[in-house]
């Protein structure tokens, strides 16, 4: 959602845009979402999750910190876009691995809907901080609040002890 909103700032034109934005953006994180899902079958699902989320927070920093050209707006939306296949993947995988068996499909999508909050969440709090500090300053914000809800999460995983045994495969 927010690329769009900083275009101008990197002088991207209109078709550029819609492009990435678009039909290279689906294609991109479909991408993404296939190479994720593979490494999430090799990996520890909760650390890749927490990774993926340190690439994206990565790359909010480093077009930041990049020139403000149509390349480097393709460029980094691109790789943004990726990484949120990667991270889509892993959410989903983290999701199924957390909910067991039973009412899978209620379940899975009470989380999917859930997970739409924060994303809603994020476009205000980018458009304030954009509005506040500019277009660096919106992604350094969207950077360290992907990195304190990864605190959170491992936070969260560390703290709650995992479920053992039968209990664990009951619906």
């Amino acid at each position: 959602n927010l690329w769009s909103a900083v275009a101008g700032d990197w002088h991207a034109s209109a078709d550029t845009v819609a492009l990435v934005n678009g039909v290279f953006g689906g294609i991109i994180a479909a991408a993404g979402c296939i190479a994720g899902g593979y490494l999430c079958d090799r990996m520890d699902r909760k650390t890749a999750y927490c990774a993926y989320g340190v690439l994206q927070a990565l790359c909010a920093v480093a077009m930041a910190m990049a020139p403000r050209t149509e390349f480097t707006y393709i460029v980094f939306t691109m790789v943004y876009w990726f990484i949120t296949g990667l991270t889509y993947a892993a959410f989903s995988a983290v999701v199924l691995e957390a909910i067991g068996h039973g009412a899978v499909a209620t379940k899975y999508n009470l989380f999917a809907s859930l997970s739409n909050m924060p994303i809603g969440y994020m476009t205000f709090v980018d458009g304030v901080a954009h509005d506040k500090w500019g277009p660096e300053g919106m992604l350094y914000t969207e950077a360290a609040i992907g990195l304190a809800g990864l605190a959170v999460f491992i936070a969260v995983v560390t703290i709650k002890p995992g479920r053992r045994g039968k209990a664990a495969n009951t619906p």
